[in-house]
């Protein structure tokens, strides 16, 4: 179900998330430069002969709000098959994300609003017993070139450990 103004019809799952490859590019800025850094890394991955098995996702060590807009650190991620020979080079890291058990909701909507959707996810982890236990993790399901702001769907995942 996609969020909504009405937080309380929201759903949030909890899940397994099998270990990724990816590569990756670590970053500071706003959602345009996101935007750039994945053109860039698709790019690269595409010229180096990786093949693309998921969803980009971009990581983030903290949650929206809490930085402003145009500091928040970032990590573009694009998954590849791990059979891939793609050495890492021109700031391009390779590397596995663990296996993890994550919240997760979808956003549907602009990025704009986001903050509403993380907070909602947040409190909902605390109200039933976990602690985050890692970055946020959010997918991208539309392309935000080729989709109408409003019909953008971002999968928010929020790595937990149950206490």
């Amino acid at each position: 179900m996609a969020p909504s103004d009405n937080n309380s019809e929201q759903a949030i799952t909890l899940k397994e998330v099998p270990a990724l490859t990816i590569a990756s590019v670590e970053s500071t800025g706003s959602f345009e430069r996101l935007t750039q850094v994945f053109m860039d890394l698709f790019r690269w991955v595409l010229l180096k002969g990786g093949r693309v098995t998921s969803y980009p996702m971009a990581l983030f060590p903290a949650p929206p709000g809490e930085v402003p807009a145009e500091g928040v650190r970032f990590e573009a991620c694009i998954p590849i098959d791990p059979e891939s020979e793609i050495k890492p080079g021109e700031e391009v890291s390779i590397r596995q994300l663990p296996a993890c058990t994550v919240a997760f909701t979808r956003h549907q909507g602009g990025f704009g609003e986001v903050g509403r959707t993380y907070d909602f996810l947040l409190e909902w982890i605390g109200d039933n017993g976990h602690e985050v236990a890692g970055s946020s993790r959010e997918l991208y399901l539309t392309n935000p070139m080729q989709t109408e702001e409003e019909e953008l769907v971002t999968e928010i995942q929020i790595p937990i450990k149950t206490t």
